[in-house]
């Protein structure tokens, strides 16, 4: 949760959720455009797997679990080829999409977006217990999560829940609620005046002083740090 700005370059895996939302655009009309260059990780781990000079690649693509955001630097390499990509031919388009990422993987101008990622089983039992679980707490981490509703939903035991989410999210269910709690959090203090008290109980924490103890830390500053940063960007 950020601000984001003109020449912003991101890499998002799959299953990372993500969205963009901008408040300049209710206040001042204009359009937004954006360069988006979708694939699978099938077919780039398969060129690599037939490429072996592909595979600075790799090192890359772990990274886009997590969500990785480009500096200047890096978009500068990229930016022209990124720009002008659809006015090539489909053929060459590949070939320019395999330089950029290559430029990409060997640069150290880079960030991790999120400090979670979801790992989807290739069980497909599992993808859909984990389906179900998810959607479960992305509707209700407002509210209390309890481990019985959630063993329920996954038909299985509350042990055995919280393996299967420990080795797809790499975190237990209590940290990923936490995290969505405080990303609702910077939501509000970035878009809303209201109080502290108030976000704590509108996310889910006890009181502002839970609030403010997880928001710490997560994103290393406090909620009113994190207000006036977001607003002096804006």
């Amino acid at each position: 949760m950020e601000s984001y700005g003109d020449g912003d370059l991101v890499l998002l895996g799959p299953n990372l959720p993500h969205a963009w939302q901008s408040q300049a655009l209710i206040e001042t009309p204009g359009v937004h455009r954006a360069v988006v260059c979708w694939f699978t990780r099938d077919w780039i781990e398969g060129l690599i797997a037939l490429t072996p000079e592909l595979v600075a690649i790799k090192t890359l693509l772990h990274g886009s679990g997590h969500g990785i955001c480009f500096g200047a630097g890096a978009l500068a390499k990229v930016c022209g080829r990124l720009a002008t990509l659809h006015e090539s031919s489909p053929e060459q388009q590949i070939l320019t999409l395999l330089s950029v990422l290559i430029d990409l993987a060997r640069t150290p101008d880079r960030r991790p977006l999120s400090t979670g990622e979801v790992t989807v089983s290739a069980i497909p039992r599992d993808r859909a217990r984990m389906e179900r679980v998810l959607n479960y707490i992305h509707t209700n981490y407002t509210g209390a999560i309890s481990l019985k509703p959630l063993s329920k939903i996954a038909h299985l035991s509350e042990s055995q829940l919280q393996r299967l989410f420990k080795r797809s999210t790499r975190m237990t269910i209590s940290q990923y609620v936490g995290q969505l709690r405080v990303g609702g959090a910077c939501r509000l203090l970035a878009q809303t005046d209201q109080s502290l008290a108030q976000i704590a109980d509108a996310v889910g924490f006890f009181d502002a002083a839970h609030l403010s103890r997880q928001f710490r830390a997560a994103r290393s500053m406090t909620p009113g740090d994190y207000r006036r940063q977001f607003r002096k960007e804006a």
